[in-house]
């Protein structure tokens, strides 16, 4: 099964608006969408995008999420308004806002936090959800919330 995937960049976006010049884009989701185009169809959105036309992320099997802890209300913005649309698919955050998240699991309807570098996490993560797993227990550096507790599958990587 092929699954289609948006990724949003919502890096320095702060309260929704980006606070730098637009022509920058984070490295980050730039390398998520290269390990996640193996396994999907992948669609980039910078975040103005995203939350501007929202409905048509829910067309999106997955909706990965980079971010900073800075754009905490940004992100919040984008996933409750997902959510109170009626999107039903994964949302997965990552970034420098990852090492937060037992806060972000516990505050926002999102469903996986990739926590620090994504390159190793999503190697092993891709193939379960291509697969329809959620036996998320081999994937190193992975919350999530199971029967309301977040866990941790092991600390963050380093590549």
């Amino acid at each position: 099964m092929l699954l289609n995937i948006a990724i949003v960049d919502a890096l320095a976006r702060a309260a929704g608006k980006r606070y730098s010049t637009f022509d920058v884009v984070g490295a980050g989701p730039r390398i998520v969408a290269g390990i996640v185009e193996k396994y999907s169809e992948v669609d980039f959105y910078p975040y103005e995008n995203a939350i501007k036309r929202r409905r048509r992320l829910l067309s999106y099997d997955i909706v990965m999420i980079s971010a900073m802890s800075s754009d905490i209300i940004a992100v919040s913005k984008l996933v409750n308004s997902l959510r109170e649309l009626g999107y039903r698919g994964l949302i997965i955050l990552g970034g420098p806002i990852s090492f937060e998240y037992e806060k972000l699991l516990m505050e926002l309807p999102i469903d996986l936090v990739v926590v620090g570098e994504a390159e190793i996490p999503l190697m092993k993560l891709m193939p379960l959800l291509k697969n329809s797993s959620s036996n998320f227990s081999s994937v190193p550096a992975l919350a999530y919330r199971d029967s309301g507790q977040v866990k941790i599958t092991s600390k963050h990587m380093h590549t």
